[in-house]
């Protein structure tokens, strides 16, 4: 919910401040990318009143005023967006806003939340994105929160949505990008992360608890994982996040360490995203996406594993509906504009964004064939050693009859025999 709110801040801010330098030049790009910005006298308030309503939050109702700063050449240098809501599940919810916008490629933001009802929110952001060819970039993300709104179905593609749970999870995350522009718009770069989850057992709107329901689903008594990253992107994108054209591609390659009980594994990430203008008031957008754990265990927690839902991937569905080891998601959309409003000097495009996607999460049953056919094998072998056997053999005082039966545990297969 503040995820959005933020993000349509910052496109208000952006779009505001003015024509952006192309990337296709790197020479005016350079000039842009340290160029500083006018003096910044005034200030523009408008409020907004707040209305979200999300299958697995339900509906959020309260008011947000926004204070911009804007500079002489109607660029926006700082906005301040406190605001105060009312959910039925969180209680009531105060929340203040900062983004700062020191330059026109450098973006710091603090947003800092509190409910009545357990859920906490401090978050902290920095991007230094300067788009001249030789430029370094960074990235840091920081964030704890604490938030009573997950769900659980199970793991697989095959998870039923009779088997919602509910839980709260509480997640401190530190994670830092380095990146060096390359000619041609590409960037390579290399990332760190720190991340520890705990779950807590606290259902919501009468559904049961994960805890309840999935008490042996990895991750419920809480982890922790370290990621070393490499990855490399390119971007057409005249304003990155923003930008109303363009592709952009990253492919990303991470080692995950473990800092609680489960193993270390390799996670390999593709992400193209493409806009392209088609007339006046239509716009076309697109998708692809694929994730793979490799060597991740049944002990991986289910919070590290790859999730399509919500409203990033495979859109349509509650977040995190579907979790296992790996995932792809295809999708396209049309973006009509219907109308387009002038408040408060701020433009604002009304839309209607049909759209298409289809994805799967996959792993966990390819593993469970694996391990059906490895126990066929060993089944089939340990009977054609019992073919010289007479019916009933006696065993340490016991016997094995026809009630002979194997059983799975761990990486052996034993044999179980009935008096």
């Amino acid at each position: 919910m503040m995820g959005g709110t933020a993000i349509a801040l910052a496109a208000a801010a952006l779009a505001m401040a003015g024509p952006a330098v192309s990337r296709g030049d790197p020479t005016e790009a350079s000039m842009q990318d340290v160029a500083p910005l006018p003096p910044w006298p005034r200030f523009k308030l408008f409020p907004i009143p707040m209305y979200t309503t999300v299958p697995t939050e339900g509906s959020t109702y309260g008011v947000m005023p926004v204070v911009m700063g804007v500079d002489t050449a109607g660029g926006v240098r700082i906005i301040t967006a406190p605001s105060i809501s009312w959910n039925s599940a969180a209680g009531v919810n105060a929340t203040v806003r900062l983004y700062l916008f020191p330059n026109p490629v450098r973006v710091a933001s603090l947003i800092a939340a509190a409910s009545s009802h357990m859920n906490r929110t401090i978050w902290i952001t920095y991007n230094d994105l300067p788009i001249s060819v030789g430029s370094m970039t960074w990235e840091i993300d920081g964030m704890v929160r604490r938030n009573i709104f997950y769900r659980f179905f199970g793991l697989g593609p095959d998870s039923l949505e009779s088997n919602q749970t509910s839980y709260t999870r509480t997640t401190a995350r530190l994670t830092a990008r380095w990146g060096l522009n390359l000619p041609g718009h590409f960037n390579v770069g290399v990332r760190g992360t720190v991340r520890g989850d705990h779950p807590i057992e606290n259902p919501i709107f009468g559904l049961p608890a994960t805890q309840v329901l999935f008490p042996s689903v990895a991750g419920l008594g809480g982890a922790g994982v370290a990621s070393a990253e490499a990855s490399i992107r390119f971007d057409t994108r005249l304003h990155a996040e923003y930008s109303e054209q363009g592709v952009a591609s990253e492919l990303r390659g991470a080692y995950d360490h473990a800092l609680t009980a489960f193993d270390d594994f390799w996670q390999i990430t593709w992400h193209t995203r493409a806009l392209w203008h088609e007339t006046r008031f239509l716009q076309g957008a697109a998708r692809l996406y694929w994730t793979d754990e490799v060597g991740a265990g049944r002990d991986t927690p289910f919070f590290y594993q790859a999730m399509l839902g919500g409203e990033g991937l495979l859109r349509g569905f509650p977040e995190d509906r579907f979790i296992d080891r790996s995932a792809w998601e295809a999708e396209i959309e049309q973006r009509i504009r219907l109308y387009q409003s002038h408040i408060f000097d701020v433009t604002t495009d009304w839309r209607l964004d049909p759209f298409a996607a289809v994805g799967q999460v996959y792993g966990l049953r390819r593993e469970r064939d694996r391990r059906s056919r490895l126990f066929d094998d060993l089944h089939d072998a340990e009977q054609q050693s019992l073919l010289d056997l007479e019916e009933l053999v006696p065993v340490s005082g016991q016997y094995v009859s026809e009630d002979l039966y194997f059983e799975r545990r761990g990486p052996k297969i034993e044999k179980a025999h009935s008096n």
